[in-house]
């Protein structure tokens, strides 16, 4: 797996440093950021956590990502006749983790797209910043897993519906947008064998198992520097709680807990080239009866309900080449 991974580093970066020469190609560079304050933890059903500390981490990562279009007319309808295939490289970076991605994308008709992809990536630790880490789940203790000898993978498929209002009622001030998505995957991290339970790219509570995630947005998109702003919610998790080995039975850790997300959202054209988003994050966890403190005392604990929380503000900033 270690001349996988480097040959897909080394393939995407040759790629993406190429892509401008070749035509039909369009490449960018996406640099992001975000501040996650610490949440306080209470064993209680359904509440919302007010913030115990206003800083527990930051994280930050680069994509690096071209984009092929190619057409691919279904017919002369005004429906079939922009089909397209697009196929993006991406090489995504962190201080913690190197991954790079390839993905399709077949559109047949605007407000229709599925897509497909895979990834292949390896992590690193960083004093308390965990790019790839096993838990002991009896002493409640993470282990270093190496770099380059163990490593995340994952493959997915993707269906999403897509519809602006202007396309019913033309105007430049009647893009109200909406979009819904689903996508079903396999990932997982190499170390974590027999339903182990660790840390990856900062992920606790990291599992390996086919997973889901289904996004909903709606947001308006005037002709403004604000170019976009809405709401997103999102709902992920795994299908299936056996992926906790003896901890993911719903009296304990819940390992089919359906976490979600609520982020408002706004986005920014600052010039022909830059775009910027900036979104405040609330998200979910699992709430359990007995008091703790951190992520990794929770196997072993016995699952009560949700606890909502604030997980993070970030940017987005996008330059395109």
């Amino acid at each position: 797996m270690k001349k996988i991974l480097c040959t897909a580093v080394a393939l995407c970066t040759a790629f993406l440093l190429t892509a401008q020469e070749k035509e039909n190609w369009t490449y960018n560079l996406a640099t992001e950021f975000a501040w996650d304050p610490e949440g306080k933890r209470i064993p209680e059903t359904a509440h919302f956590s007010n913030i115990k500390d206003p800083y527990e981490c930051v994280e930050f990562r680069l994509r690096f990502s071209g984009e092929r279009v190619l057409k691919t007319p279904l017919g002369e309808h005004f429906l079939l006749k922009d089909a397209n295939l697009k196929i993006i490289p991406v090489l995504e970076m962190t201080p913690i983790s190197v991954k790079p991605i390839i993905s399709g994308e077949f559109t047949p008709v605007p407000f229709l797209t599925f897509s497909a992809g895979a990834s292949i990536g390896t992590g690193w630790n960083i004093g308390n910043l965990g790019g790839m880490r096993l838990l002991d789940t009896e002493k409640h203790e993470y282990r270093d897993l190496t770099p380059f000898k163990n490593f995340y993978y994952d493959f997915w498929g993707q269906g999403a519906f897509q519809f602006d209002f202007a396309a019913i009622f033309p105007g430049e001030w009647n893009h109200v947008q909406m979009l819904a998505t689903y996508k079903a995957g396999y990932s997982a991290v190499t170390g974590f064998r027999n339903c182990g339970i660790g840390k990856w790219m900062g992920t606790e509570n990291f599992a390996n198992g086919w997973q889901y995630d289904a996004t909903l947005f709606l947001g308006y998109a005037p002709p403004l520097i604000l170019f976009r702003a809405g709401v997103f919610a999102e709902f992920w998790g795994h299908y299936n709680d056996d992926d906790y080995g003896k901890y993911g039975a719903d009296s304990e850790m819940n390992g089919d807990f359906m976490y979600v997300s609520i982020y408002p959202t706004l986005q920014f054209h600052l010039t022909k080239k830059d775009d910027l988003s900036v979104l405040a994050e609330f998200s979910s966890r699992r709430a359990f009866y007995e008091e703790h403190t951190a992520y990794k005392e929770e196997p072993g604990l016995h699952y009560k309900g949700y606890e909502w929380y604030f997980m993070r503000i970030a940017a987005r900033w996008v330059h395109f080449f």
